[in-house]
């Protein structure tokens, strides 16, 4: 019993300490036709942060820059940390958008959020990596948002 309420006073510190550290990043939401890639990026960032948010996550972190990369979004699902890769295309004619995700991709994002955990001293920290797949003109002529939980290895 004492080691029950240890354990449950360390992930409620562990908690508390994830959520006062970390600040929420700004985002432009101004959409630049000079990189269209780029803009359709964010957007569908945008579309996936609403989708976390009305399943309950906590956002905090955007387009987080972390060693030599960043992370589109960093959310709180519980005590877990999440790490969300946000793939976007205005239809499914060419490939679903998780097909974007190769070995290379899915190494680096791992990397990433194993460098953003030491560099917050969240090691103690469950993790997990979800992909975020938003197909802007989706069957119904709607944004299709489908959510992959744990879709690859997380941080060690």
């Amino acid at each position: 019993m004492i080691f029950v309420d240890f354990a449950s006073s360390v992930l409620h510190s562990a908690f508390n300490a994830l959520t006062t550290a970390l600040r929420i990043q700004t985002v432009t939401d101004s959409l630049s036709t000079s990189d269209p890639r780029g803009a359709l990026g964010r957007l569908g960032e945008r579309q996936a942060e609403r989708y976390l948010k009305r399943l309950g996550y906590i956002i905090v972190g955007r387009r987080e820059k972390i060693w030599r990369g960043d992370i589109d979004l960093i959310a709180v699902d519980g005590r877990t940390v999440v790490f969300c890769e946000v793939r976007t295309r205005t239809d499914s004619l060419h490939g679903h958008p998780v097909e974007t995700i190769g070995y290379t991709k899915q190494r680096r994002v791992s990397e990433l959020a194993a460098a953003y955990l030491r560099k917050h001293h969240l090691g103690d920290c469950h993790a997990r990596i979800d992909v975020v797949a938003v197909t802007l003109h989706g069957p119904s002529g709607r944004p299709l948002v489908e959510h992959y939980q744990n879709a690859f290895d997380s941080p060690p």
